[in-house]
């Protein structure tokens, strides 16, 4: 099927970027391109959603830049992404905002691709393949639940049967670091000449999520170069929220003695404060050589004269960089702590992609400081806001794969039972007891079929064999438990590991081998052969069982694994 459009989406904390690339019938070549938004031509959407204030099943009024500035009467929501998948918060709440956020994305595309020329043909009509980053620190259940999300919004579509043509398809395969590493691979102008052999850190950390990815360049036969994978790529649900959040208590608590001059709580005006275009524009200039950092306004002061003190005056907050410097260094200190856990079995040069001056300052000090960092060079990629939705589009319509093959994030396994003790009776006592209580002899243990930190194929599928015995007359189904653990060493003893999903695989139409209990006795057990595929992506990790003769026995299951501790890092240089 021919490919008309590729695009790629990245759905940040608080803006979406989208990059795209055309297929010419020519054979002309077409670079990925990213679309603007707003009046100000920005590179990315506001996450945001506007919902009347009454009602709670309703559709969203407005979202991204259409929502008007005079929100008096509009319910709005944002930051929803650290609420998908947490078990401290409403989970329900937060995938229908993503499904609404979704959907208004989805219809957006579906117009501007065609009103702006980017199609020749109609939306319906054409061809589609849509690429989707997540952050490396959601486990592949909630990848699943994001998949489910983005098809229910429209982005997926079968090809009309009528026109043979139509086909919109999606692909959730890369989190957002290796997407960066994908841009710097394939990019024309790629920030840092690539060689073989050398070793890269992507460390790319939004408003809510900090991915750290360890890298080296190699070649395949062809003299390609593509990525492979030192260690599991981990994620950390951190970000540039923590600077907002520490901004926001910092000035509640500037705020406090002046709270009957504001005609409401010092809380609600550090929010606003927090949310100003102004002091986003302080944060993302922040440690800049631009002396001409504006300062940030303290709304609802009804006379701005009110408040002269070594904070406010005239009515703004008049060096905001002293309270962000703090922020700023606790963050700069714990990822470079990061970085130096990720590379402690790495003995050569290493080299890394930044961002904020501030922070590329400050991390260089560190670095200097540290005997395994010291050595390293610190560069800025090219497109820091975009890296990621254009990295998506570079792997889905190039010809070289950036990940062929990766380092699997978690150890999976299956429950088995093994002897727990040799047993107490003699070997021929014991034969003639085979089958009555020989349960008891057993306890449940994990056999680890894929180890974490091993590289296998990327999206390549691994079978297992299986046998398993059933009764005369009893009906042939089983369930196979499946677990997984991020630990480095993982025990086999099954009570450890919490996470689990199971899968059941119905075998009644299976080929079936009679064995015998022993020799001599009449009864005997149903033996039947099976298999497990499993399927583990840079994104995903799926099983299924088909039986002897390849036919499929179970449904698809998408397996949870477990997350690390998060820990605190910063944010890119020009904000989300």
């Amino acid at each position: 099927m021919a490919i008309d459009l590729t695009v790629g989406i990245d759905v940040g904390m608080s803006g979406t970027a989208v990059a795209y690339r055309q297929h010419k019938i020519d054979k002309a070549t077409c670079d990925v391109q990213c679309l603007k938004w707003g009046g100000d031509d920005s590179w990315k959407v506001p996450t945001r959603l506007a919902y009347a204030r009454t009602g709670s099943a309703q559709s969203p009024l407005y979202w991204g830049d259409k929502i008007p500035e005079n929100t008096e009467n509009l319910s709005i929501k944002e930051w929803f992404k650290t609420d998908f998948g947490d078990n401290d918060s409403d989970h329900a709440a937060a995938e229908k905002l993503y499904a609404d956020y979704l959907k208004c994305l989805h219809d957006e595309l579906s117009e501007r691709f065609v009103l702006d020329g980017i199609l020749d043909k109609p939306w319906n009509h054409s061809n589609i393949s849509f690429a989707f980053s997540v952050p490396a620190c959601w486990d592949p259940y909630l990848v699943s639940r994001f998949k489910t999300l983005i098809s229910r919004a429209g982005f997926e579509k079968a090809q009309s049967q009528l026109l043979g043509r139509g086909a919109h398809s999606i692909a959730v395969t890369m989190t957002e670091p290796q997407a960066t590493a994908a841009f710097e691979l394939h990019t024309p102008n790629p920030v840092a000449s690539l060689q073989r052999g050398q070793n890269v850190m992507i460390v790319d950390v939004g408003a809510g999520t900090g991915d750290f990815s360890v890298l080296q360049v190699a070649t395949n036969a062809q003299h390609t170069q593509h990525w492979r994978e030192h260690q599991p790529v981990i994620g950390r649900k951190i970000g540039s929220s923590r600077i907002d959040q520490g901004f926001e208590v910092r000035m509640t608590d500037i705020l406090k003695p002046h709270q009957h001059l504001l005609g409401r709580r010092a809380a609600l005006v550090a929010w606003e404060m927090r949310c100003s275009p102004r002091f986003l524009e302080a944060k993302h200039k922040f440690g800049s050589t631009d002396k001409n950092t504006r300062r940030v306004p303290v709304p609802h002061l009804g006379d701005p004269q009110s408040i002269f003190d070594d904070y406010i005056q005239n009515g703004d907050l008049i060096n905001p960089g002293r309270e962000l410097a703090p922020l700023f260094d606790q963050q700069i200190e714990e990822m470079t702590d990061c970085i130096c856990e990720r590379i402690m079995e790495l003995n050569e040069p290493l080299e890394r992609l930044g961002s904020s001056p501030y922070v590329k300052r400050k991390l260089k000090e560190r670095c200097d400081g540290h005997p395994r960092l010291k050595s390293a060079s610190l560069v800025v990629s090219r497109k820091p806001r975009l890296a990621v939705c254009m990295g998506l589009v570079y792997n889905t319509s190039e010809k070289g794969v950036a990940f062929p093959r990766v380092a699997c994030r978690a150890s999976f396994g299956m429950v088995g039972r093994i002897p727990s003790a040799a047993p107490a009776k003699s070997k021929w006592r014991s034969i003639l007891k085979r089958g009555k209580g020989v349960e008891g002899r057993y306890d449940d243990c994990v056999e680890w079929i894929i180890r974490k930190g091993e590289e296998i194929d990327n999206e390549g599928e691994l079978e297992i064999d299986r046998t398993v015995f059933f009764k005369q007359g009893e009906r042939k189904v089983c369930n196979i438990e499946i677990v997984t653990s991020v630990s480095d060493n993982p025990s086999s003893a099954k009570d450890r590991h919490v996470t689990h999903q199971v899968m059941r695989a119905n075998l009644e139409g299976a080929e079936v081998k009679k064995k015998r209990k022993v020799f001599w006795s009449k009864d005997y057990f149903l033996q039947v052969n099976f298999k497990i595929r499993a399927t583990i992506g840079m994104a995903e990790a799926s099983f299924l069982c088909v039986d002897a003769r390849g036919v499929k026995v179970s449904e698809p299951v998408t397996v949870r694994v477990p997350r690390d501790p998060p820990i605190m890092a910063l944010d890119e240089v020009e904000g989300e």
